[in-house]
């Protein structure tokens, strides 16, 4: 059947528009000005207030994913977006009424951002995410994975989410979007940087997928012979240079061949030269009028927001699907002769020649010629029509029963825990596989984790570390560990909750014999009642490093300023900071400093609520013997020890580390994962660091003692 029409508002936005084809359009006379005001609850400049003639609100989409902001209790807008915006509310004043007048943004239009591997994708989609959530308010949803806007009635004439708005941010076009998103826009860089990054990442000299169980060993030592034989890595380099080219052709082809067209395709390199004619350019592209889009203001705030996602990366994840960020210190270290290596490919030379144009794309080219056909392409299935008629899957392995009698979905957890909808399951892909292709070898395991009285119902479980300790492995091995032995009933995710409030644990609730699972890097007072707390730790001059690494470093101290430093006093200290190892030696003590804070602080309201930390893990430890590791880890949980002693479920959870990090970039939503930094990285940037940490007292106890907390002294200083 063919797909509903778009509603008018949505149709605007693909082709009724003279702002789409680029033609002159007369700017609508400014809104006069107002005085900004905040209502009772605080809403300065109607954040959350519906526009006019806009009927529905995010939480009205269900035919989207739940991790999308807008749909639950996480807003579009991040707390330093919101700050920006009180903060500078008159000068926003006239852009805002601008963008909000009936006319000016397409209310109902669904905003694809798509792009190849590292080409500023996610700058795109946080450029788009940021326009919509000024423009759109509560009627915006907006996420990882793009899906069928038509399913979820979005744009949809007579629906009741016609007027909510969609944007989203994908790799590749799932069924049905490339027909049905009323705006494509798409990222593209100089190619050298996106194959950089993929071998940063490590994300290299993968040796294609064999018949039969894993083999480990030569895996890992075909990659080990390809980073080391210069013809292997120059093939990989031209193989890593046409999977990124088949990406982008694969896009640019099916939207092309559904009738349609990319709105606007940003260049990283122009991005970066010019930021402020991208981002006006993108909302242009949009369908954003021109006095909006144009305004000095609302383009400055938007700029300033991707200023900001570099500089912290690592802040708001779920909202920003932010990663961190290559420097070029990094690709000197590691991929100084990749750039010559592609060159030797004559199509993707002539690529990198039209900096990564699709016009200059050998993919693209033969696609259009053969009628947009991409040979063995297949369009994953959409989100929303996999609800609407679930697939035909291939028969699960049938796995012990668990002793729990409730269901994590009951529990009401937010929308981002793994195990709050049903839809939504705490294994990875790759964990779903390696349990089908070892079901014989895991079942003597899986059975006693499983049986009466070994996995510990009920269970509420904290994973903190204070940062870059390897927190996250730690959090995905006690979420492996309660996978297996919860099944249904586990809940996990970032930011840790009372226990009491989804009722695990709790005697006589519904939900008593549900387990959940929770990441933070702070233990706070709502999360205080936690049955087990586990801790991590390492070798506090990696920690320290990947800060730097992470371009967390050399802030300006803004404390007891009467105004705020502007952006060229900001950047000018962290030049200075950079070139002068007298500030920048200070600046190392105090980052070791705040990670002793952090350990001190959790420790320390630990036990002031009587409890203790159940296990502290050290990565270092963690590194030489994963599956001691591993099996303290289970054993500090509560499981017992028929099933911490299993090696098949020790292999198991030993070999999902491996994978978290040789691919740290799949399903980020559900492992919490991150780049993950190497001995190069840190040899380029990080050389004096070690010194100035040893020539701090603190610092050096601390160090000495692999960073254990009994010699941190701002812990002693708490007692």
């Amino acid at each position: 059947a063919p797909a509903p029409a778009p509603s008018p508002a949505a149709q605007r936005s693909v082709d009724d528009g003279a702002r789409l084809r680029g033609e002159a359009e007369a700017a609508p006379a400014p809104a006069p000005a107002a005085s900004p005001a905040a209502s009772a609850d605080g809403d300065i400049v109607g954040l959350q207030t519906l526009r006019e003639g806009v009927r529905c609100k995010g939480s009205q989409v269900s035919m989207v994913p739940n991790e999308f902001c807008g749909k639950g209790e996480r807003q579009c807008m991040d707390k330093w977006e919101q700050g920006y915006v009180t903060e500078h509310a008159a000068r926003l004043q006239r852009g805002l009424a601008a963008l909000r007048r009936p006319g000016c943004f397409p209310h109902g239009v669904s905003v694809s951002t798509m792009g190849y591997f590292r080409t500023g994708s996610t700058m795109l989609y946080n450029t788009v995410r940021l326009w919509a959530a000024l423009a759109a308010g509560p009627s915006l949803v907006a996420g990882w994975v793009c899906t069928d806007r038509t399913a979820a009635g979005i744009g949809v004439q007579g629906a009741k989410q016609e007027t909510c708005s969609l944007v989203c941010k994908d790799h590749e076009f799932r069924e049905g979007v490339a027909q049905t998103a009323a705006v494509v826009l798409m990222s593209r860089r100089d190619p050298f940087y996106s194959v950089c990054s993929r071998k940063l990442m490590d994300v290299w000299c993968a040796m294609e997928n064999q018949e039969g169980p894993t083999n480990w060993t030569a895996i890992n030592g075909y990659k080990k012979k390809c980073k080391t034989d210069p013809e292997m890595e120059k093939a990989e380099s031209a193989k890593q240079c046409h999977i990124l080219m088949r990406q982008q052709a694969a896009v640019y082809a099916a939207r092309e061949g559904a009738g349609g067209a990319i709105a606007h395709d940003m260049s990283l390199e122009r991005y970066n030269a010019d930021p402020n004619a991208e981002v006006e350019a993108i909302a242009k592209a949009m369908g954003i009028c021109s006095d909006a889009a144009s305004d000095p203001e609302l383009v400055k705030f938007v700029v300033q927001m991707g200023a900001e996602l570099k500089a912290h990366p690592d802040r708001n994840i779920g909202l920003t699907q932010m990663h961190d960020v290559h420097h070029d210190t990094h690709r000197k270290a590691k991929c100084s002769n990749l750039e010559a290596f592609m060159r030797e490919d004559p199509e993707c030379r002539t690529w990198m020649e039209a900096n990564a144009s699709h016009l200059a794309n050998a993919v693209y080219l033969k696609a259009k010629a053969d009628g947009f056909k991409l040979p063995g392409k297949k369009q994953t299935k959409s989100f929303g029509k996999a609800l609407a008629q679930p697939a035909q899957q291939t028969a699960a392995v049938e796995l012990p029963k668990i002793q729990a009698t409730c269901k994590a979905p009951d529990a009401g957890a937010p929308s981002d825990y793994c195990g709050s909808s049903d839809d939504k399951s705490c294994f990875t892909h790759w964990e779903n596989r390696y349990i089908q292709d070892h079901i014989e070898e895991l079942k003597p395991g899986l059975q006693a984790i499983r049986g009466p009285g070994c996995f510990p119902t009920g269970l509420s479980l904290g994973t903190m570390g204070y940062y870059r300790t390897g927190s996250t492995l730690l959090f995905n091995v006690a979420r492996l560990w309660g996978a297996l032995g919860a099944g249904e009933s586990l809940l996990a995710g970032w930011f840790c909750r009372n226990p009491s409030e989804l009722g695990t644990g709790v005697k006589g609730s519904d939900t008593e014999s549900c387990s959940f699972i929770c990441k933070d890097h702070t233990l706070k007072e709502e999360s205080s009642d936690l049955k087990v707390l586990l801790m991590s730790r390492r070798d506090p001059f990696y920690s320290v490093c990947s800060r730097k690494l992470m371009d967390v470093w050399c802030r300006l101290n803004q404390e007891g300023r009467a105004e705020s430093a502007t952006w060229d006093e900001i950047n000018a200290f962290k030049d200075k900071c950079m070139k002068d190892p007298g500030i920048e030696s200070k600046e190392t003590v105090r980052q070791c400093h705040d990670l002793m804070k952090m350990q001190a602080e959790i420790y320390s309201a630990r036990q002031q609520s009587g409890k203790t930390v159940a296990y502290d893990m050290s990565m270092d430890a963690m590194d030489k013997d994963p599956a001691a590791e591993v099996r303290a880890i289970g054993q500090a949980m509560g499981i017992c020890d028929e099933a911490t002693s299993n090696a098949a479920l020790l292999k198991f959870i030993v070999a999902m580390g491996k994978e978290l990090k040789t691919h740290p970039d799949k399903q980020m939503h559900l492992t919490q994962m991150h780049d993950v930094h190497t001995d190069s990285q840190r040899e380029a940037k990080c050389g004096k660091l070690r010194e100035w940490m040893e020539a701090d007292e603190k610092c050096k106890e601390w160090m000495e003692a692999g960073a254990a907390h009994t010699a941190n002294s701002f812990l002693r200083d708490l007692r």
